[in-house]
């Protein structure tokens, strides 16, 4: 029992690393994207926006390519699925077709997120003054992705699992046996259902523990608490979505702005010639 015991907590702690490594990965891209669209200089540049939307891409495709092989949903893309999507051109695909790995292929994406932050920083299009914090994301996204794709290949020792397996079922079967034997009264008839009673219940912990183990080990793959990766990309991808615009709208209401003003003061200049026309006409019909 404390084989399983220290099992099973082992277990329900690896499935709460899940959950924190995929919400750190979510806040890595999001800390990418702020980066990446407050840092721009010019933001009704063509080529700004060419920089952002690339950066959005290979932000969704990373978030993708992590949860590919553990949604029953995501796992029936293919690569021509994937560029119909938007989410990789033709001549990128051609360079991650040759790596059947996943962890390989998100490698080389977050490789090109380094390449475009730092070619935009070179040709001017984002502020130099965030090269260090940025890039520094950028690599926490590749250990956050690493680190949680190496939860599912991280366990007990095997010979912890098979001594707790083996000792466990041991004990099952010994409580199915010896419990109706020790409890059984021979004055009180043949069917006694309080012994079938004990022995129920004192099998059922041990079972459900076994059980509880198995359904744990994996939370994008069993039937009960899973985690829903499609919701989280789709909430991420809005968010990352807005932050890498922010400039852009900035821009959009400063320009609505001046224009205002410019308005505004265009009326009032009109108003004071009007004033003034009225005040001359005035004086031209008073009698001399």
């Amino acid at each position: 029992s404390f084989l399983l015991i220290g099992y099973l907590g082992y277990t329900v702690d690896r499935w709460r690393s899940f959950l924190v490594y995929g919400y750190n990965i979510q806040g890595r891209i999001h800390d990418i994207a702020t980066f990446c669209g407050g840092a721009l200089r010019r933001p009704n540049d063509p080529a700004a926006r060419a920089f952002v939307y690339r950066i959005y891409r290979y932000l969704n495709l990373i978030h993708l390519l992590v949860y590919k092989s553990k949604s029953i949903w995501l796992n029936e893309l293919s690569t021509e699925h994937i560029m119909q999507l938007g989410l990789l051109t033709s001549e990128e695909a051609e360079i991650l077709e040759p790596n059947a790995d996943l962890a390989m292929r998100r490698d080389i994406v977050i490789g090109w997120i380094s390449a475009e932050i730092q070619a935009a920083m070179y040709t001017g299009i984002a502020d130099r003054n965030i090269a260090v914090p940025c890039l520094d994301q950028v690599t926490r996204l590749r250990a956050a992705c690493a680190s949680f794709g190496g939860q599912f290949v991280t366990n007990h020792p095997n010979m912890w699992t098979a001594l707790m397996k083996a000792v466990v079922d041991m004990l099952i079967i010994l409580y199915a046996i010896g419990m109706p034997a020790v409890g059984f009264v021979y004055g009180l008839g043949c069917f006694q259902p309080y012994c079938l009673a004990f022995t129920f219940f004192l099998v059922l912990p041990f079972i459900c523990s076994q059980q509880l183990v198995v359904e744990l080990s994996n939370p994008f793959g069993g039937k009960h608490d899973l985690f829903n990766s499609n919701s989280l990309i789709a909430s991420c991808e809005q968010a990352h979505f807005t932050t890498l615009r922010c400039n852009f709208d900035l821009s959009t209401v400063e320009s609505v702005n001046k224009s205002f003003e410019q308005q505004r003061h265009q009326g009032q200049k009109e108003q004071e010639q009007l004033r003034q026309d009225k005040q001359q006409q005035q004086g031209q019909h008073q009698p001399v």
